[in-house]
């Protein structure tokens, strides 16, 4: 940026505008026109005023220069632009809707188990199996196969329900096979016990039948 002095000393040089030369060449014509009314004596001082005021208008010019160049620049017009628009929220994920939980159907009951049968009616069942097994020898008239079954049943059952009926095959397969003395010796000590008479009835007629 020039200073002051550089400002004021182009004001100085430089050249008077249009208007002061038209100023001059007015002033001139007066001075002519002066000369030539009062003679020659007065040219000389007409010429004198007419470089006054030519020293005049350029003075007049320049200081209207310098005074232009001395005000203050003009402060620059800020324009203030409008504000951004607010920035819009984030979208917010779209959130499906769960499907509805599943019902779980009531299931049928398990079918319970068929209750074991108890130790005794199933240590009878089996007692009642291997009594039916021996009665079926004796028909077969396999009075062996029959005394076998009747062992097999007695060390199976040392306390069996079925002990009567038991001993009354044991004395038929005897004497079936031929085994009377010991078929006798269990009938007489079936008849000396307190069995029913109907059980000794059934003893006495084996003894007697054979």
């Amino acid at each position: 940026m020039s200073t002051p002095e550089e400002l004021f000393e182009a004001a100085r040089t430089e050249a008077p505008s249009a208007a002061a030369k038209a100023k001059a060449a007015a002033a001139l014509q007066v001075g002519a026109a002066t000369a030539t009314a009062a003679g020659t004596g007065a040219l000389a001082t007409g010429v004198k005023v007419v470089g006054v005021v030519l020293l005049a208008g350029a003075a007049f010019v320049g200081g209207m220069q310098f005074e232009a160049l001395r005000r203050p620049p003009v402060a620059p017009i800020v324009v203030q632009l409008p504000a951004p628009p607010p920035a819009l929220p984030p979208a917010q994920p779209v959130v499906e809707p769960l499907p509805p939980p599943e019902v779980a159907l009531p299931q049928a009951p398990a079918p319970k188990p068929r209750p074991k049968a108890a130790p005794a009616e199933d240590e009878l069942t089996r007692e009642l199996a291997a009594v039916d097994r021996a009665r079926t020898h004796l028909r077969d008239h396999d009075a062996a196969a029959a005394l076998v079954e009747l062992d097999a049943y007695e060390r199976a059952f040392p306390h069996p329900a079925l002990g009567t009926e038991a001993r009354l095959l044991r004395i038929d397969a005897l004497l079936k096979a031929g085994r009377r003395p010991e078929a006798e010796r269990l009938g007489q000590a079936m008849l000396g016990s307190d069995a029913p008479a109907p059980v000794k009835q059934r003893v006495q007629r084996l003894l007697d039948a054979q």
